[in-house]
């Protein structure tokens, strides 16, 4: 069922974004683009009858690189490097990494979607993970090549090893999350 609305979706979206020309007014060129998302996490608990609280404080911080070419057609292709650091308790946590290919489409209005099928993914003690990841959002040139915008990024990875666990099939991972799209166009 997941899979056939992410279908739906995709192509929706694609419909919706059938413009010829790029955001920036047309031409062609490299498009460097960096992610960037932010969640700051806070969890307290108070026993009952007690006068104590404990707290303790987290976050996550995801950024993602990508390059490649934009067409005039607005065809984009290109490359993906993701990133990803948690801390948990106030103390570094879990750290990873994914890389992948890229292929998407910038409409004249600045609408774009692009897919992403990333390899080579790590997280913590979880390695040899693959999945897919989905961006739709908007930029929009604010000169001399600066693009600045929003994403909607759908992600899902399966690890398939484990450091210890010998028993493990695989841990998919799934997210939604917003982020906040900087670019530059060559």
């Amino acid at each position: 069922m997941r899979k056939k609305l992410l279908s739906t979706l995709v192509l929706a979206s694609a419909m919706a974004l059938s413009a010829t020309a790029q955001a920036r007014g047309g031409g062609s060129g490299v498009l460097f683009d960096v992610n960037l998302s932010y969640t700051s996490t806070k969890v307290e608990s108070k026993d009952t009858g007690g006068s104590a609280t404990t707290s303790s404080d987290g976050s996550t911080a995801i950024y993602d690189i990508k390059l490649g070419f934009l067409g005039g057609d607005g065809i984009y292709f290109g490359g993906i490097y993701t990133s990803r650091s948690e801390s948990v308790l106030n103390q570094s946590g879990t750290s990873g990494s994914a890389m992948g290919a890229s292929l998407g489409y910038m409409g004249s209005a600045g609408f774009f979607l692009m897919g992403h099928y990333l390899m080579q993914a790590k997280l913590g003690d979880y390695s040899e993970g693959s999945g897919i990841q989905v961006d739709l959002g908007y930029k929009a040139g604010v000169g001399s090549g600066w693009l600045l915008g929003g994403e909607l990024t759908y992600r899902s990875i399966a690890y398939k090893k484990h450091e210890t666990n010998t028993n493990l099939e695989a841990l998919t991972i799934t997210e939604v999350m917003p982020m906040l799209s900087i670019g530059y166009m060559f």
